[in-house]
Parts: C-alpha cells; sequence; structure tokens
C-alpha cells in the first residue's frame, strides 16, 4: 500500500512537472523508457499480477522519479538546490539513524529484550542496505565539499583564511560526511565499507589532481599528504574485511563467502531453468522456499533476495528482462558521459559523483540487494536522473556564458 500511494504521488508529481513545462523537454530517451516499461507490463512479462504488483509499482516509481530529477536538472541554478536539499535529507536521516543505534543499544532496551547485533540497520532491518544509503550520503557531502575547493575566493586567501572560509562554507556538508561516514562503518557492511571507501578516495584524488594541475594546490605531490591517505584507507579496507569493530557478530569472511556462494550455486540453477524471460517479477519468495532443503536451510530460509541484484534480475526476468534494464540505465547515461568528455570543469564535480554512487549501487549490489529497496532505489534514480538532465545544459567552453 506505501509503495502503491508513493508511486501514485510520483507519477503525479511527473505530470505536473511536464504540463508546468507544456510537455516541451521530453526527451527521446524518455519516451523511449516510457514506451519499453509500458510494452512490458503490457505482454505480461513481469509475471503474475498478484505477486509482480509490489516490483512493478516500484520500478514505475523509479521511472517516474528520474523524469522529476531530469526536469529539474535541466533549470539552470535547480542543480544546486536539489543538491543541498538531498544533502540536508540524508543528514537529518544519519541523525536519527545515530540516535536510533544508540537508544538499542542501551541498558534499558536490553532489559525490554529488544534484539541488537551491534550494527547499524537504520530502520532498514538489513545493516547492508543502510550501507549503501549512507555510502551515498557520504559521496553527495564529499562531492559538493570538494566543489568549493575550485572556489576562486580561496586562492586570495591565506591559509588560516583558507581552512575558515571552507569550514564556515561547507559546515553541512562536512557534517553530513562525518556523520554518514560513522554509521556506514557501524554498519559494518564489509562490502559497503571497502566500495564507499575507494569511491571516495577515487574522488578526492581526481579533484586534487585537476586543482594541482591548476596551480591552485601544490601539496598533493608531498609525500607527507599521500602516505596518511593510503595509510587511512587501508585502515578502513582492513576494518572492512576483517569486521573487528563489531564486538557482537565477527563471522569470519570466509564462512560468510561459503554461504554467499552456496546461495548463488542456487539461484544460478533457479535462472537456468528459464533463461529468456525469467520466472516473473515477485516469484523469488516461493521459488527460494521451494529450494530449500535440510542441507541449505540455514543458508536460504533468511533470505527475502538474493543477494546479488544481477542474479535475481536473470532469476525473476531472464536475460530479456535483465538486458532491458541495462539498456534503460545506458540511456540515462548516454548524455551524462557525453557531458564528461568536454573540457568545461562546471559539471565534473555531480557528474562524477553520480558515477561513483552507480559504482558503488551496483557494486555493492553484486553481494547484496539495496537496489531492491524501493528508498534506496528511488533515492538512486533521483540522482541519476538529476544528472542526465544537468548534463544537457552543459556547453562546450567556447559557450561558457551560457553556464
Amino acid at each position: 500500500m506505501a509503495t502503491a500511494i508513493f508511486s501514485l504521488g510520483l507519477s503525479f508529481g511527473f505530470l505536473f512537472l511536464l504540463a508546468a513545462l507544456r510537455f516541451q523537454q521530453i526527451p527521446v530517451f524518455m519516451a523511449s523508457v516510457a514506451a519499453g516499461f509500458l510494452l512490458w507490463v503490457g505482454f505480461g512479462l513481469f509475471g503474475d499480477w498478484s505477486t509482480a504488483k509490489h516490483e512493478v509499482q516500484s520500478l514505475a516509481a523509479a521511472g517516474f522519479i528520474t523524469g522529476i530529477g531530469y526536469l529539474i536538472g535541466r533549470r539552470p541554478g535547480a542543480i544546486k538546490i536539489a543538491w543541498i536539499a538531498l544533502n540536508w535529507s540524508l543528514l537529518g536521516f544519519s541523525l536519527l539513524a545515530i540516535i536510533m543505534f544508540w537508544t538499542a543499544g542501551s541498558p534499558d532496551s536490553m532489559q525490554t529484550g529488544i534484539s541488537f547485533d551491534g550494527r547499524l540497520t537504520a530502520g532498514f532491518g538489513s545493516a547492508n542496505t543502510a550501507a549503501s544509503l549512507f555510502g551515498v550520503a557520504a559521496l553527495l557531502a564529499g562531492s559538493r565539499a570538494l566543489m568549493r575547493l575550485s572556489d576562486s575566493k580561496l586562492g586570495r586567501l591565506s591559509r588560516t583564511d583558507r581552512i575558515y572560509h571552507f569550514v564556515q562554507a561547507e559546515y553541512a556538508n562536512l557534517m553530513l560526511f562525518v556523520l554518514a561516514g560513522s554509521c556506514l562503518l557501524l554498519t559494518e557492511s564489509r562490502a559497503g565499507i571497502f566500495i564507499g571507501a575507494v569511491c571516495v578516495t577515487a574522488l578526492l584524488s581526481l579533484e586534487l589532481i585537476r586543482l594541482s594541475r591548476k596551480g591552485i594546490v601544490r601539496f598533493i605531490r608531498r609525500k607527507r599528504f599521500w602516505i596518511p591517505i593510503g595509510v587511512g584507507l587501508a585502515f578502513v579496507i582492513g576494518l572492512a574485511i576483517t569486521g573487528i569493530i563489531n564486538p557482537y557478530n565477527q563471522e569470519p569472511l570466509l564462512n560468510n563467502a561459503q554461504s554467499r556462494l552456496l546461495m548463488y550455486d542456487t539461484y544460478l540453477t533457479l535462472w537456468l531453468e528459464r533463461p529468456l524471460f525469467g520466472h516473473g517479477l515477485g516469484s523469488f519468495n516461493a521459488l527460494n522456499d521451494a529450494q530449500t532443503t535440510l542441507d541449505n536451510a540455514a543458508v536460504l530460509v533468511p533470505m527475502g533476495a538474493a543477494h546479488n541484484n544481477l542474479l535475481q534480475w536473470l532469476v525473476q526476468q531472464g536475460l530479456v528482462g535483465t538486458l532491458l534494464m541495462f539498456m534503460i540505465c545506458g540511456l540515462i547515461y548516454v548524455p551524462i558521459v557525453r557531458a564528461l568528455r568536454l573540457p568545461a570543469s562546471l559539471p565534473r564535480h555531480f557528474l562524477r559523483m553520480a558515477f561513483a554512487v552507480t559504482v558503488l549501487i551496483f557494486g555493492h549490489g553484486l553481494v547484496d540487494y539495496a537496489l531492491e529497496i524501493p528508498s534506496v532505489m528511488w533515492t538512486y534514480s533521483y540522482i541519476i536522473g538529476l544528472a542526465a538532465g544537468f548534463a544537457t545544459i552543459v556547453r562546450a567552453p567556447q559557450s561558457m556564458a551560457d553556464e
């Protein structure tokens, strides 16, 4: 019911924006995606409606919110407001998650019999799902703060004044980065922490190298700068792999990997039964129950998803449906790639962040199922919609005034 209500609201919002713009900004890719989705649903290729309706509604809502983001992103100046609004929303969510985590581990909650394994779940019921969203929040905040380093005002200030100006201008994003990063560590998600740390480091390195080439910063050639970054990244990766910061749950990595491989082997067999069109959306739980035996019950019984988005799509929609989904993503990223190839510097922070978010979401999705959760899926859809819309208004250097 909640998904249906949100889907309906998002559809009205999308249609309202289209009407406000007099239906003049409907891109070819958006119309193609909508037509493909309607054709897919019309032929019943998604599966039985009684079991598939939740996922169909979630996917339709993702399409609407991508369209909303696209239309907003095409408006000059709107991307800044949208970016700030996203960061403030995730800042509030991260703060609430910290409070929930603190109270869940308190002596009072222990006395009431509340189950607590030491991992921050933020109300998702899955620490790994929460890790994906906190990783996205850290990337949003980090890329916004990095954009401030390109501010021409910083080059005219002393070192002390630069730090003061930077912190004063970006206090909210720095707070979000620290809070979201802390929440990410507290989720104890090995893959989430590892991929998130790599993405943040990559964005930081790319931006600092760019600024160094322009002569704005000169310290990145010094070993005393890169060595702490390398040591810090190695430390975070070590925490992610070993899981030593969680005293409640320290399942060895090897045992966890063996469980996942058993799951993947089971679901790969299911896909090969109907490789082209799959078993239909909403069919996973019934298929999972049918494959459960005494030998694999400990692994399969708690599962509500395949812990691998690619494999779950293959099981439910087969090769045809999976390729359709990748085609949709490819169409969305065409304008983003085209804009990044331009030498203009303006769009790179947000567009690079969108790519980093994609790497995080899909990379983590190979060992988890966060993209199956509507709130995570819709957040990601909105971000790439904004990026695709913003990419269409980026201009080549000869027309920088238009930016």
